[in-house]
């Protein structure tokens, strides 16, 4: 049997070079961290490095800051190859750049939007007011934003992507639920002392869902539903404490619980069973994966209870 493997060289030539001064980063890209450093470098002097960086034709390193900074601090050549584009068309470099990281899985959220504020990108500076405004955490945030858009696509593909889009209508609707639980944490609903319950990630993933499946046009079932009364739901909260849940099941019990307390069984507000409604919150509000759009089309418009493509 041939153990030799079948070898077709490509045009990228793999360079090295221990003149760090030639080399540059792009402003939006993220910080290299100092522990982050040292754990690449101790790989490299136990393996040498085994990845090349992808560095522009004017010295900005796209991809590799780590690795460069890390043979940097050891004192030996960077490993590297040339991409083919230029660094000045910093929108053309973003979306690569991100590309890359993307498939790595090495960009968090909070990465992914200041890269995009840094562009001037009016959607994500509006977003970025939000999280500075209500403390709130990037993902939990699209999760509010995500829960006015169609159950058969995802948030996470477009922020991540540079293309998204919200309209002043559906900024109206994010900035009054904002307000809503901005009012509901300060009523201090929950039976615990920690502060800003209503934005944590299981409450506010079942709370998005309430609205979702109420202030919809038509339900899940495919019905005319009820509009969830959010007056009601504070002053139920003020009257009634709630607990903070370790998982989305108790906690849509709970909200439905504290919801209906005090009325009678035909006066009861319809709930749907959490059941129907995980696939749709483990898709809608998936900040991390999924194919947002499938046919290739280029833009993501968030507006209302759809999103639209154009």
């Amino acid at each position: 049997m041939n153990s030799k493997l079948t070898q077709t060289p490509t045009d990228k030539v793999v360079y090295k070079s221990d003149n760090f001064d030639q080399f540059g980063y792009l402003d939006y890209n993220r910080p290299v961290k100092e522990a982050r450093m040292k754990a690449i470098a101790s790989s490299i002097e136990r393996v040498g490095q085994q990845e090349p960086g992808i560095v522009s034709e004017d010295g900005k390193i796209l991809s590799g800051q780590g690795r460069f900074e890390a043979c940097k601090f050891l004192g030996i050549p960077y490993e590297y190859i040339i991409g083919d584009h230029d660094s000045t068309n910093d929108n053309e470099t973003v979306e690569i750049m991100l590309e890359i990281h993307k498939v790595q899985s090495t960009f968090t959220p909070n990465e992914t939007l200041d890269c995009y504020c840094d562009l001037k990108r009016d959607d994500y500076l509006w977003l970025r007011g939000l999280k500075h405004q209500y403390n709130i955490a990037v993902a939990n945030l699209l999760m509010v934003v995500a829960s006015g858009w169609d159950k058969n696509h995802t948030i996470g593909e477009a922020f991540k992507s540079g293309k998204l889009v919200v309209l002043p209508e559906e900024r109206n609707r994010v900035e009054g639920i904002l307000e809503w639980l901005k009012e509901l944490d300060e009523a201090r609903p929950f039976q615990t002392k920690d502060r800003k319950g209503a934005f944590k990630n299981i409450f506010l993933k079942c709370m998005m869902s309430v609205l979702k499946w109420h202030e919809s046009s038509p339900g899940l079932s495919g019905k005319q539903i009820h509009t969830f009364d959010r007056d009601r739901f504070l002053e139920q909260a003020r009257a009634h404490r709630m607990r903070l849940e370790v998982n989305t099941e108790l906690q849509w019990e709970e909200i439905e619980f504290v919801y209906n307390k005090g009325k009678r069984k035909n006066e009861k507000h319809p709930f749907p069973a959490m059941s129907l409604l995980d696939k749709e919150m483990s898709t809608t509000y998936n900040v991390n994966s999924g194919n947002l759009n499938p046919k290739g089309k280029s833009k993501v418009i968030a507006n209302g209870q759809h999103t639209f493509f154009s």
